[in-house]
């Protein structure tokens, strides 16, 4: 593919790009990404550990290449959905199997070796388009440098590593201008292979170059039509779509039977959160707070907004200053010239990138979704509702409009009359291209470090004393689960830490997922499974395996998380305990003889002579101070117990109760409690109580806003969920409204029962045909 063009260079001009690239490289991460051998992560607790260990247990343990059983157990997920970088994944497990065996150290390597490698494969392809357009070699090399270097991906580098990966837009770039100049069918060929690498590194790039190669040939297509007479124009339109169908159509073939047609999961989430949130504004794409310039244009001028990480796409100052030019020349000639008329022969070429760059980074910024009054139009987007971080497809206009900008410019200095001004503006070009892609390069700071139990002195397996195979899974606590979209939890360092490296070296999968688009009902099921203890978990009847399950303890958790798990510990047998760490061993048995131990509590309880009856409950307190609602009278589809709910719209107020508590106390904490139906698409991470407090004058003097899912406490089987809140009124006179909604576009029902408020301090209990009761929660004894 790239004969011709390295032809056309010059071997002497391409080694000096090469070598040249690869001292920069060098300079900048010798110290990190090229240190091989050492068994040390660039990033040790999030995203890029994943990429690290997922990789090493993929090789490891998997017993196909496409499908990896390391997280989500027992489900698993498919590898393009598993971990970053799965195609490195796929092929680092063939040369495990085939040629070499790989130690965990040139696993790690192979992850730092791409990451460099596409950066010199960057340079590459953009000193190649410069080339072919006509760009000597001394003008494009330093630029074709700079712009690698200034590119928003490095910024992936420090986790996002799938990502990170730099080339894959310029190589596209530099198909699509093979495909202009000779429009032959080899080109779609090669084009189709690139797509397809491209999704290997991330899939998100997959939708990224498929866009960006849609608006190029709509765009080429119309140009063509234009020049050509009419009889030939639908030969021309039906010629485009047979390229489009190649480049794009059979990559996506490849990967609907791959990944979509066989899989097992139907309910991912078709309208993941974010697509109005990860989004680019215009300061992400022409300033960026860090830089010194614009840090005193901050501090002096005009307050920058802040720019969600997703949408920081910055083209750099010369890239800005090129699009107000062009901007201003166009508008003074009343638009009626062309956008770049410097270099008339690869007008085409140009135009087609600038549309599919600009076109991009509009959708990046989510307009006209944005715009406040038209969010409802991302409801009628359909599959592209996927890409939640549209920020992303802003960095096809990072690359598109600074080789745009360098060939211009280079033509317009060309044509100046005075070389002396030319070669000073080409000089100041350089100076501002290096000094932003050196600020650039330095934003994120790259360290390796060693990773607990992950050296060779210390590993997991070979703790003595510990069978591993005695078990069948791997139960982080704090507790994360991340990709559902509905039941959301975020990574704790620790926990993610020291379960992945576990699973990594003894090859025992993790129960929890930080992975990305996973089921809705197997997330339920595993959120079941650290639940207070209420119902035998479902999850269960899935496993292969009566083994038990090895819980890994977080020894410096938080109050608040302890109280949240450490109903976990009872019964289990505390097996290794080091510094921060403990390992219990966790018997399938031990959930059921929990529930049994549960009831057996409540029952002494309530045999006691120390509660009082107050209605037709019993309470650890003699006064009415109390609230129960079991929405009896309205009979509904979708009761949790009895045959009544309260049913509402979600995006509607749903005013659950709306007065003072019943001797209500200032500054005591209440608890507030009750059941939803969560298990619906977002439900659990969207769907939130609006607590607001109003004084006697009818003055908000508190408004608290908790999410459903965060403060869930047991999940049912049937779909149900019990959150509970802590509230502290600030006045014992003031009334309290408590309304459950979230700010959804549809009007889907929801259901709510069983709500209850109480003293944090007080107990409420009932007991009553083979049942018994105790804040909230219900048990069916034996007869």
């Amino acid at each position: 593919m790239l004969k011709n063009s390295i032809n056309q260079t010059g071997n002497w001009k391409l080694l000096l790009l090469i070598l040249l690239t690869g001292i920069t490289i060098y300079a900048r991460f010798h110290d990190t990404f090229l240190q091989f051998g050492e068994k040390k992560m660039v990033e040790v607790w999030g995203d890029g550990l994943k990429t690290y260990t997922n990789t090493i247990y993929h090789v490891r343990y998997d017993s196909t290449y496409s499908y990896f059983n390391g997280m989500n157990y027992p489900f698993g997920e498919h590898i393009m959905a598993a971990t970053e970088l799965p195609g490195l994944a796929i092929l680092v497990k063939f040369i495990d199997a085939h040629i070499s065996q790989l130690s965990d150290a040139q696993i790690i390597d192979s992850v730092h070796l791409t990451l460099m490698l596409s950066m010199l494969l960057c340079s590459l392809f953009i000193y190649l388009i410069f080339n072919q357009l006509g760009i000597p070699w001394w003008f494009s090399i330093p630029m074709a440098i700079a712009i690698t270097f200034m590119g928003p991906q490095t910024m992936r580098m420090k986790g996002h590593f799938g990502l990170g990966v730099l080339f894959v837009l310029p190589m596209i770039f530099y198909l699509l201008l093979q495909f202009e100049q000779k429009k032959k069918w080899k080109w779609s060929v090669w084009m189709a292979l690139a797509v397809f690498i491209s999704a290997q590194f991330h899939f998100y790039f997959f939708g990224i170059v498929a866009a960006t190669i849609l608006i190029y040939l709509s765009v080429s297509c119309v140009f063509n039509i234009f020049r050509t007479y009419q009889p030939q124009k639908l030969k021309i339109v039906s010629k485009y779509i047979l390229h489009f169908a190649i480049m794009v159509g059979i990559p996506l073939l490849f990967f609907y039977f791959w990944m979509i047609f066989n899989d097992p999961v139907t309910d991912r989430s078709p309208k993941p959160f974010g697509f109005l949130h990860y989004r680019a504004n215009w300061e992400g794409i022409f300033l960026m707070r860090e830089l010194p310039f614009y840090d005193w244009i901050n501090d002096h001028l005009i307050k920058i907004r802040p720019t969600q990480f997703e949408g920081r796409i910055y083209i750099g100052m010369v890239a800005t200053a090129f699009c107000l030019w062009v901007f201003l020349k166009w508008s003074f000639q009343k638009f009626k010239k062309g956008l770049f008329p410097f270099y008339i022969n690869q007008q085409p070429y140009l135009y087609s990138l600038f549309f599919a760059g600009f076109l991009l980074v509009l959708f990046a910024c989510a307009f006209p979704f944005s715009i406040t009054g038209l969010e409802f139009l991302v409801d009628y987007t359909g599959p592209l509702q996927q890409f939640r971080s549209v920020g992303r497809f802003g960095w096809v206009f990072y690359f598109a409009i600074n080789i745009i900008a360098v060939i211009v410019l280079y033509q317009t200095l060309s044509s100046w009359k005075n070389q002396k001004w030319a070669t000073a503006l080409s000089l100041l070009i350089f100076v501002v291209f290096a000094y932003e892609a050196f600020q650039v390069s330095f934003l994120k700071k790259y360290t390796l470090q060693e990773v607990p139990y992950f050296n060779d002195d210390q590993p997991f397996n070979e703790i003595e004393g510990i069978d591993f195979s005695r078990y069948q899974a791997i139960l982080p606590l704090p507790y994360f689960n991340v990709g559902s979209n509905n039941f959301e939890k975020s990574a704790n360092g620790f926990a993610t830490q020291r379960s992945f490296v576990m699973s990594a070296q003894t090859g025992l999968p993790i129960t929890t997922a930080m992975m990305t688009r996973t089921s809705r009902n197997q997330t339920y099921k595993q959120w079941q499974l650290i639940s207070k203890p209420f119902q035998r978990p479902v999850i269960f009847d899935e496993y292969t395996s009566e083994k038990p399950i090895l819980l890994i303890w977080y020894k410096k958790m938080k109050p608040v998380d302890v109280a949240n798990y450490d109903h976990l510990r009872k019964g289990a047998k505390l097996i290794f305990e080091k510094k921060s760490v403990a390992l219990y061993e966790l018997p399938l048995s031990i959930f059921e003889e929990r529930i049994e131990q549960t009831k057996t509590e409540i029952l002494e309880e309530i045999s006691t002579d120390s509660l009082h009856q107050v209605g037709t409950f019993l309470s650890t307190d003699s006064t009415e101070n109390f609230v129960y609602q079991d929405f009896e009278l309205r009979k509904v589809e979708k009761p949790f117990s009895g045959t009544g709910a309260f049913e509402g719209i979600a995006n509607q107020n749903n005013i659950l109760f709306e007065r003072s508590f019943p001797n209500q106390t200032k500054d005591a904490p209440y608890t507030i409690s009750f059941w939803t139906f969560l298990n619906q698409d977002r439900f659990g991470v969207a769907m939130f109580l609006e607590i607001e407090e109003i004084d006697q004058n009818g003055k908000t003097i508190q408004e608290l806003k908790k999410y459903l899912g965060k403060e869930a406490k047991v999940f049912n089987t049937n779909g149900w969920v019990l959150s509970e809140f802590t509230f502290k009124p600030k006045s014992a006179e003031s009334s309290v409204r408590l309304n459950v909604r979230w700010n959804k576009i549809e009007a889907e029902t929801i259901w709510v029962d069983d709500f209850l408020i109480r003293p944090s301090k007080v107990d409420i209990y009932k007991k009553g045909n083979n049942r018994i009761w105790k804040n909230n929660l219900g048990f069916q004894m034996r007869e």
